[in-house]
């Protein structure tokens, strides 16, 4: 993450049926998520665009408290419902919040 700043995070998010998201008595999954929105950049920064980050599942795994499983279980769903995607970059990942620009792209 460079700089520092806001995001936005739409009221939507907390009417989401994601699975990956909102399950009955789970917070900390909708927290993750905006963890990761913090954590992704905002301008372009070296070989990262807006919207990416590096992480690793070890990283997230110390945020959230959760095991490794959970975490990949986590990610993989995110990825299947087309949220985030994801590409190996020797010990780590590039996550990519997909349609960042679309939901930052200012006041509506």
């Amino acid at each position: 993450m460079t700089g520092a700043g806001f995001f936005f995070v739409h009221r939507a998010l907390w009417l989401s049926g994601s699975a990956s998201l909102s399950r009955e008595g789970e917070a900390r999954r909708l927290e993750a998520w905006i963890w990761l929105l913090a954590q992704a950049n905002w301008g372009e920064s070296g070989d990262l665009k807006p919207g990416q980050l590096t992480t690793t599942r070890g990283k997230i795994s110390a945020y959230t408290g959760w095991t490794d499983g959970k975490v990949r279980s986590w990610l993989k769903s995110l990825c299947k419902e087309g949220a985030i995607s994801l590409k190996r970059n020797g010990n780590h990942s590039i996550l990519t919040v997909e349609n960042w620009a679309k939901y930052q792209s200012g006041y509506r």
